[in-house]
């Protein structure tokens, strides 16, 4: 958190969840006996021109509460390889009352690969998500990164599944549909 204060947000409204403009916590109707009338407060900190949310706080009286961390990555072009100053991205988020076993993102390494574009991201026991990039140019000359692969090994070392994603009209002027194949399973959808 940084030294300026952090700022709240409260998403507020009745009944099952439902948001009222311009207001900033989430109630919910049976737990409006609790002091606190929201059930989730969130706690925003780092620079006050572009704050970051840093904690998730529940107020009906479960330890769940969730500390986000961020990172500074270099914020590359995928297509030129320049490199325009830095960026924030999300590293980890400890959950209560777990704080041992975060959730952890990593990046690509920025200039060369990509706008620091996620790459993985590992679950509290062990297992993860994670993904390979390309660009994609399509005929009018337009080129876009996109996700090509992506793999989940279910818990820590677990055997990975490969999900290759494919496009069904490869020379069209956009993707028209696709299909994942799993490869493990010799499955396509």
């Amino acid at each position: 958190m940084s030294n300026a204060g952090p700022a709240r947000d409260h998403l507020r409204g009745g009944g099952s969840c439902r948001q009222a403009a311009a207001s900033g916590g989430i109630e919910e109707t049976p737990y409006a006996q609790y002091r606190n009338p929201y059930t989730y407060t969130f706690i925003y900190g780092g620079d006050p021109q572009s704050p970051r949310l840093v904690w998730i706080r529940n107020n009906i009286g479960t330890s769940e509460t969730h500390l986000l961390y961020y990172e500074t990555r270099p914020l590359c072009s995928p297509f030129t390889q320049e490199c325009y100053g830095n960026t924030q991205v999300l590293s980890r988020v400890e959950s209560a009352p777990a704080y041992n076993l975060p959730h952890q993102f990593q990046y690509d390494s920025g200039a060369g690969s990509g706008p620091a574009e996620l790459t993985r991201v590992t679950f509290p026991r062990g297992g993860y998500l994670r993904w390979v990039h390309q660009t994609y140019t399509y005929p009018n000359g337009r080129s876009f990164r996109e996700v090509v692969q992506r793999y989940l090994a279910a818990d820590a070392g677990g055997p990975e599944r490969a999900f290759v994603l494919f496009d069904y009209y490869p020379g069209a002027a956009y993707h028209i549909s696709g299909e994942v194949e799993d490869v493990t399973a010799q499955a396509r959808k």
